[in-house]
């Protein structure tokens, strides 16, 4: 069965709001972990679907995908001076999983720092809000290409 992202961003909300005014830090650890992972599923499943007509193939292309290469994309779509109708939500939704997987990675190694409660629920806000721009930016053509373009960012260099 594949994985859904819409169930990984309801299962992050959860891990979020389960004990409101007493909330454990390994819960907000975990919701900021989820709401990452939610994004990068999302950007995997629209290029399978949009790019890949075997749905048989899609899962075992879609594990060409890293997380430091969707995340070197994202820096450098972000550097990018492209105004092409529908760039401002892709934009949006590279910043989050840039930010949402350095987020992560913190959440995940660094025993050293406390997550608080006001980061982790803008963490969680931030990947509901990157499905929520991506349903307006998926149907514009610039949508098509920046899926292209972050499938062919994981592809192994010879």
């Amino acid at each position: 069965m594949p994985i859904n992202p819409t169930e990984l961003l309801t299962i992050a909300r959860n891990l979020f709001d389960r004990n409101p005014g007493t909330q454990i830090e390994s819960d907000l650890r975990r919701a900021i972990t989820t709401a990452y992972y939610a994004v990068f599923h999302l950007l995997i499943t629209a290029a399978m679907n949009n790019i890949v007509k075997d749905v048989a193939f899609r899962p075992r292309l879609g594990r060409i995908f890293q997380h430091g290469q969707m995340k070197n994309f994202c820096t450098e779509y972000l550097a990018r001076k492209n105004t092409d109708k529908g760039t401002a939500e892709l934009r949006q939704i590279a910043e989050a999983l840039k930010q949402l997987q350095e987020a992560r990675l913190k959440a995940e190694y660094d025993g050293t720092t406390n997550v608080i409660h006001v980061d982790a629920e803008a963490l969680v806000e931030q990947a509901e809000a990157a499905f929520s721009v991506w349903l307006t930016a998926e149907v514009q053509p610039t949508a098509t290409y920046f899926l292209q373009d972050l499938l062919i960012s994981c592809v192994p260099k010879r």
